[in-house]
């Protein structure tokens, strides 16, 4: 390709069209262009170059040959003799001396008998004396051969056509249907395979599709060639089916016959050939008609007679007896499938005859399921209860826009089995059966015993025709979120596979309900109960179901949430997943989700434990134990081990990447590289001596990028695996198959709320905590990685011993340690230090520094059981660190500390507060949503400033801007506007709520929380008052939240007002909840009398959306004193209004709080309407005497005039 007059940019093109495999899955993400040519040659180099090891590879290619000497095929003898002339002349080429004897027994011993004698029969003269002399006769003996058996063919052909027909008209005769079988079968006395099988892809595994045992079903099988990419219809790669020609041998459909649903229900019913065999028997011990085959009624009748023995009880195949239930239940399973083998042929008379002698009760089911998939070809599958359409969409790859496959209405919930013991099962709810069902290899799981027995007659979708099955019925107790439901299901072989579902955890359910735009992670699983329609509302309850904008239609059940319905296709995001750094979108959106939660934090609903989240609990109680030096071993939570690929390419591709990066800078190399090594020698990693060798089921290989921040003080380059990494857009990652696990980290502001109320606050960090869980031995070949030796380059793989950091469940695993580990201990630290301790970071208030001296040894002699080391104490007190750092022998830690994302000064003992600073760059929505989502502020010290920016993304975000168009100039002048207004110096607050420790020392307290709303905006701020008996009062702010209106909402200033006051409730609520003290009364401010009067009025007037949220108002906030205050005494009006960063600093209203907190004065409470607000009244008399003397006057109009006059 090098010598080729065309430019690389041309050559990389066809390089990428060429390769395959794992070669492809490196260049993938190498964009083509001319510099990127030599990268590419380069690395292809890198992984298979070299002379030496190409000439190994093409001498194992020659001595991996196929094996003919039993075989007869000229073809494949000829094949033979092409490729070992293709590597002879590849290794002469190389100056490799194979022209000698030693190759030429290696070739020898791949031919066959006939072939030896012709090369040795006919004289020592004629005898090949070099290796190129014997592959050359080889290729003319293939020659002649092919040549004879081409003309005996075609003389043949007449003759054989005659025989077949012939044979087509007996069978017609004989049986209805039965030459159209025997037509499929046709090939049973096909040669031996001689190549690799399509699914296996192994040298050694040589073997026809549709005899592979490692791949024995239709729908491992279609897996197995999506993950290969091949044709449906020959198995090959480099096209789609829709540009094949080939047809099933069997059933002469489109589709290759080891996917062949007909072939499977064959086997399946005990009448699959054996077409391995060259005399052509099939299985039940009848040879074809050609070689002496019985008559038709013979096989006709002995079905039928094995079923009159078993009904009668005289005997079984199986060797039970009648009287056994095991033996009758697998009689009525053989029964079914003979009678679904017979249901057109002329024996279900006899079946039908069988049946009546049982004297079973008879009902006729209806079944109008409908599975539609991308995966299958055939529409026919005769052992399932649903008709299957195929979609084939392989060629579709390239449009802008995507057909999302249908979601079906199925949930996975837990069905008790004998024990009681709950077994998870995907329940799929079927409004088109009148009957439910269950699987019989789920009955067999649950090992429930079957109540009576029930003859169904099935009619399915697409066909007029019905067929009678006997079933077995079971009562299943299915349990739902609010009882055990035992239900009553008729038990049948299968049901139906790959129905698409979603799983919903709170997350995502919290996002469907306010109709956000979300990605459903489709799964396709086997249906292990069908509920029709007499079950329906016994297991789900009331439904709600709410239709979203997507198209989905979202079901509120008893049995959890369940998605269903076509969801609208969307353009699709085009982007690299395959670059060593994720694209900007992927940094933005976890920004942005940080932000939203952030916001949300104290005025939504908490989480709630979702069914995978008790999976995972389960299975950590289950498999965690502890050494005997008393470190935690842990198991990583799979949420499914099936098909995880390797992603051994992409992780070589991503090193070449890494490696490149890193040569730039030689330093950073050197870091990256002494990392590794400084891994190695703790015991944290290991090398992997041997690839092939494994410890567990899962191999996955985790491909690893630096990350370079410069600002660091500490480590400036950390390695960052990639558990997400996809080899291609189809397949999933390491992290799709873990569980997530249930999130036991506290939120961010209750730990802040608890910090601020203790005198001296002590931070904790656990060193390289992730890498102190051992990872249990069976899991730790999924956490393999690709590294190199820095002295020769070469590649070299190595493995985790601890738990990796990159990987969905480890926060979850590092967590649930801890928490086990510090619930051993019944200590009041233990439990405080369990609700203030963050992913590696612990957090403890004390109040004196003997308390601080405690803290520092019982929580060092805690962890040290656990194997875990606490380092770089640090706090506010100067004589509490030098304690810390002479016990620790360390250095003094910088006075400026991170307190969970917000600067703190240690010296001072303050909170400092910034906003992002205006940069010189190009203004996109996209940058515009980045700098608001920068803005980090836990509990709300900013939130009037940051309205200005949430409304402005709000505006562009209406209007036809793209991510990454420049604004208008209109535009750009307002975002600049908010900028300057974000302006200012560091905002320093105290870190302690009440100086002089009045919070410990106060004698009650109270919760005041005000709330606000506008066209614009609403939001709530909350403040902690003290009040001591010595008639001193005090208030200082502790949390504050708001929201933008709705876009389009039309939403009225008192249903504003309703929905400012219900964030209120919740504010206050949560922050009763977190902040651990006796509060003694709890007030809401609103400057809003009407909402205030509906909150006391019992009719049922005004709009459903103002009683739904007064409804909540008085169901949360019962204990809770609802007033009035007027607007301008309300803090809460700068959250709707908004206000400049500077300005927010000399706002007194929002530091200093209302005036009247600050009095001991009885609070000016205000209710209703109907009850006057008190105020103070005050009277004064003053004595003056009069102008004038009224009294000589005659009349008022007289004193009038003259008083103007005067």
């Amino acid at each position: 390709m090098n010598y080729l007059p065309i430019d690389n940019r041309t050559k990389l093109q066809y390089l990428k069209t060429s390769v395959s495999g794992e070669a492809a899955d490196i260049l993938r993400n190498l964009p083509i262009t001319n510099a990127n040519f030599p990268i590419a040659m380069g690395i292809l180099d890198d992984q298979y170059g070299g002379t030496v090891r190409i000439k190994h590879a093409l001498l194992l290619k020659l001595r991996k040959l196929p094996d003919l000497s039993s075989n007869t095929s000229p073809s494949d003898l000829q094949h033979l003799a092409i490729q070992a002339g293709m590597i002879f002349e590849q290794l002469g080429s190389m100056d490799c001396n194979i022209d000698n004897t030693t190759t030429s027994d290696i070739i020898e011993s791949k031919l066959p008998k006939r072939v030896i004698n012709k090369l040795y029969g006919n004289g020592t003269e004629k005898y090949p004396t070099s290796t190129k002399q014997l592959i050359l006769k080889i290729k003319e003996i293939a020659k002649v051969e092919n040549l004879v058996a081409e003309l005996h063919n075609n003389k043949s052909e007449g003759q054989r056509q005659v025989t077949m027909s012939t044979v087509a008209q007996i069978n017609k005769r004989n049986h209805h249907g039965q030459g159209q079988q025997n037509n499929g079968n046709s090939h049973q006395s096909r040669q031996r395979a001689t190549i690799p099988c399509a699914f296996c892809v192994e040298e050694r595994m040589i073997h026809h599709p549709h005899l592979c045992r490692r791949y024995d079903s239709t729908t491992t099988r279609k897996q197995r060639a999506n993950e290969l990419h091949l044709c449906y219809r020959c198995l090959r790669s480099g096209h789609s089916a829709r540009q094949c020609s080939k047809r099933c041998q069997h059933c002469h459909g489109n589709h290759h016959e080891a996917i062949c649903l007909k072939l499977e229900s064959g086997h399946q019913n005990g009448t699959s050939r054996n077409y391995s065999s060259s005399s052509g028997t099939n299985v039940t011990g009848h040879s074809s008609q050609r070689n002496g085959q019985q008559p038709a009624h013979a096989q006709q009748s002995q079905p039928v007679n094995m079923l009159t023995r078993n009904s009668n009880g005289n005997g079984s195949s199986h060797g039970n007896s009648s009287g056994n239930s095991n033996g009758h239940r697998g009689y009525q399973r053989k029964q079914y499938q003979h009678q679904r083998r017979f249901q057109n042929n002329r024996e279900q008379t006899h079946l039908a005859s069988a049946v009546e002698e049982l004297s079973e009760e008879e009902e006729e089911a209806v079944t109008h399921s409908i599975n539609v998939t991308e995966e299958n070809v055939d529409g026919n599958d005769s052992t399932t209860l649903e008709t299957t359409v195929g979609i084939n969409d392989m060629d579709n790859d390239s449009s802008d826009i995507k057909q999302l496959p249908v979601i079906m209405m199925a949930v996975e919930l837990p069905i008790l089995d004998s024990n009681g013991r709950e077994c998870y099962g995907t329940v799929f709810f079927d409004s088109g059966s009148n009957t439910s069902y269950i699987s019989s290899a789920f009955s067999e799981k649950l090992k429930l015993t079957p109540t009576r027995t029930k003859k169904l007659r099935v009619n399915t979708f697409a066909s007029n025709d019905s067929h009678s099955i006997l079933s077995n019925v079971l009562q299943v107790p299915i349990k739902t979120k609010k009882a055990v439901e035992t239900v009553e299901l008729c038990e049948v072989p299968h049901i139906a596979s790959n129905i698409i579902t979603v799983e919903i955890n709170q997350e995502i359910y919290q996002h469907l309900l306010a109709d956000q735009k979300i990605h459903l992670n489709r799964q396709q699983k086997d249906v292990d109960i069908l509920i029709g329609l007499d079950h329906y509302l016994q297991v789900l309850g009331q439904v709600n179901t709410l239709r979203l904008s997507n198209g989905l239609q979202l079901n509120i059940t008893e049995c959890g949430p369940i998605v269903s319905g076509k969801e609208r296709p969307m353009k699709q995001i085009l982007y690299d997943t395959y670059t060593a750094v994720n694209s900007k979108e992927d940094k933005l959106c976890q920004q942005l989700r940080k932000f939203w939660i952030l916001e949300s934090i104290g005025i939504t609903e908490s989480n709630i434990h979702c069914q995978a989240d008790e999976e995972a609990n389960l299975y950590f109680r289950m498999t965690t134990k502890r050494n005997p030096d008393g470190r935690y071993v842990v198991r990583l939570p799979y949420s499914n081990k099936d098909n995880i690929p390797p992603n051994r390419a992409l992780s070589y591709g991503r090193l070449q990447s890494a490696i490149r990066r890193l040569k730039l800078d030689p330093g950073l190399l050197e870091k990256y590289a002494a990392i590794f090594k400084e891994q190695q020698e703790l015991g944290f990693i290991e090398e992997v001596p041997d690839e092939s060798t494994t410890d567990g089921p899962v191999v996955h290989y985790l491909p690893h990028h630096p990350v370079v921040k410069e600002t660091s003080k500490t480590t400036k380059v950390r390695i960052v695996f990639d558990g997400s990494a996809k080899s291609s857009k189809n397949k999933l990652s390491l992290n799709d198959h873990l569980h997530t696990g249930e999130r036991l980290l506290p939120d961010i502001a209750g730990i802040l709320l608890r910090i601020r109320q203790r005198n001296i606050l002590i931070s904790a960090d656990i060193e390289k905590a992730f890498l102190q869980l051992e990872l249990n031995i069976e899991d730790r070949d999924s956490t393999r990685f690709l590294w190199i030796d820095t002295d020769n380059f070469q590649v070299k793989c190595y493995r985790y011993k601890r738990v990796p950091f990159g990987l969905k469940p480890s926060p979850f695993l590092l967590n649930k340690t801890i928490r086990t580990h510090l619930a051993i201990y019944d200590t009041k630290m233990a439990r405080e230090m369990t609700h203030s301790l963050y992913v590696d970071n612990v957090y403890m208030g004390v109040d004196s520094i003997d308390q601080a001296k405690q803290f520092y040894h019982e929580s060092k002699e805690i962890f040290s059981e656990a194997r875990m080391n606490l380092c770089q104490y640090v706090s506010n007190c100067k004589e509490s660190n030098e304690y810390f750092n002479t016990i620790d022998k360390a250095k003094s830690q910088d006075r400026h500390q991170k307190l969970l994302g917000i600067k703190w000064d240690t010296e001072t003992d303050e909170l400092i507060f910034s906003l992002p600073e205006m940069k010189a760059e190009l203004v996109t929505k996209r940058r515009v949503l980045k700098r608001v989502a920068e803005c980090y502020d836990p509990t709300g010290f900013l939130t009037p400033v940051i309205l200005h920016g949430k409304l402005f993304f709000q505006t562009i975000s209406t209007k036809e801007n793209a991510w990454d168009t420049p604004l208008t100039d209109e535009q750009h002048k307002s975002w600049e506007k908010i900028l300057q207004n974000w302006k200012g110096e560091e905002w320093r607050m105290p870190r302690k709520i009440f100086t002089d420790n009045l919070l410990m020392e106060a004698d009650r307290i109270q919760l005041h929380v005000f709330t606000d709303a506008s066209k614009i905006a609403y939001g709530t701020v909350a403040y902690l008052r003290i009040l001591k008996i010595n008639q001193h009062s005090d208030a200082q702010f502790i949390m504050s939240k708001s929201r933008v209106t709705p876009i389009n909402s039309n939403y009225s200033i008192p249903q504003l007002e309703a929905l400012a006051l219900l964030t209120g409730v919740r504010l206050a609520n949560y922050c009763l909840k977190e902040l651990n003290l006796t509060i003694e009364q709890t007030f809401i401010w609103s400057d809003s009398m009407c909402s205030l009067d509906s909150l006391q009025s019992t009719s049922s007037s005004g709009s459903r959306f103002v009683r739904n949220r007064v409804k909540e108002i008085q169901d949360t906030g019962k204990d809770f004193i609802f007033t009035h205050i007027p607007g301008k005494q309300n803090p809460a009006d700068l959250l709707t209004r908004g206000t400049t960063f500077e300005e927010l600093k000399r706002s007194i209203i929002w530091i200093k709080r209302p005036e009247f907190l600050q009095s001991t004065s009885p609070l000016p409470l205000r209710t209703n309407s109907m009850e006057p607000a008190i105020k103070a009244i005050t009277a004064l008399n003053i004595n003056q005497e009069p102008v004038i003397e009224t009294e000589r006057f005659s009349s008022f109009h007289r004193l009038l005039r003259t008083f103007m006059i005067i």
